[in-house]
């Protein structure tokens, strides 16, 4: 069983082998500069890339595992066979589903060593924290599961292709915006306000600002500070408020998001495996 999806799959892993490849070529070549070949702009491009890699790995990965047979009529041939449809569906699930991880893996590693420190710096940021660290790799697994699943359960290719990258975008937005930010509560600093001093309080780099706020004496937001000729005055009325988790937490958060997204993962996979047992004929 493992030759003959290893045998089914072998083109799609030499192709993604062969991309890795030119990428790791392309960014180990490419120099400074503004053109868009330059060395920053490849950066953006690929990391732009590994953002939908995932749900890419679930729409043409996984989708077609079970809905592609269904579709074929061919798995009546298949569990009909020696191996059971529960060990038939483990192998494929095991061998596509690593090979899928492995190559997101290997791409955000490579965005990460290539990347300047001061791109790093900013690995909080909405959209580096998922190009980077090990997040991606539970992108990869969710992505994958969540193809499999789809199709399994809607048992055609390109609708459950459709369905699989709306829910993975989806699932994307929520633990992005409400999710991820409740990982540890934020530290909060405080300070008043002088003439001299403007904003007294500048986040350190790294850091992920989660609110960064201006009020008065009575605790009310201020949106725009307007003083007359005593500024000193004035100013002392108003203090500036920032929450945020400092970049020691950045892997603490990594590893908090990689889980909940192996965790969702394990939840579809079990349910595809419970549907094909008991609901798919």
């Amino acid at each position: 069983m493992s030759w003959l999806t290893w045998r089914q799959f072998r083109v799609s892993a030499a192709v993604a082998t062969l991309a890795l490849a030119g990428m790791a070529i392309l960014l180990a070549t490419t120099h400074s500069g503004d053109g868009y070949l330059s060395h920053d702009h490849v950066l953006k491009f690929l990391g732009t890339l590994l953002v939908g890699v995932p749900a890419l790995i679930g729409a043409f990965w996984g989708v077609p595992i079970v809905a592609g047979e269904l579709e074929s009529g061919t798995h009546r041939m298949v569990w009909t066979q020696s191996v059971t449809r529960t060990r038939w569906l483990a192998v494929k699930v095991a061998l596509i589903g690593v090979a899928g991880m492995v190559m997101t893996g290997v791409l955000s590693f490579m965005l990460g060593a290539w990347s300047s420190t001061a791109i790093n710096t900013d690995r909080f940021g909405s959209a580096m924290f998922g190009q980077r660290g090990v997040a991606p790799i539970g992108y990869a697994a969710f992505g994958f599961a969540l193809g499999v699943a789809a199709g399994i359960i809607i048992g055609r290719t390109l609708p459950a292709m459709a369905t699989t990258l709306v829910a993975f975008l989806v699932a994307r937005i929520v633990v992005q915006s409400w999710v991820r930010p409740h990982f540890a509560s934020p530290l909060t600093l405080s300070q008043g306000l002088t003439a001299e001093n403007g904003a007294p309080i500048q986040p350190k780099p790294g850091v992920w600002v989660v609110s960064n706020n201006f009020f008065d004496s009575a605790g009310h937001l201020i949106n725009n500070i307007r003083c007359g000729s005593d500024a000193q005055t004035c100013m002392a009325q108003y203090h500036q408020v920032v929450s945020y988790h400092p970049a020691a937490r950045y892997w603490t958060f990594q590893s908090y998001e990689t889980a909940v997204f192996a965790g969702l993962s394990l939840v579809l996979i079990g349910l595809s495996f419970w549907w094909i047992r008991n609901r798919t004929s």
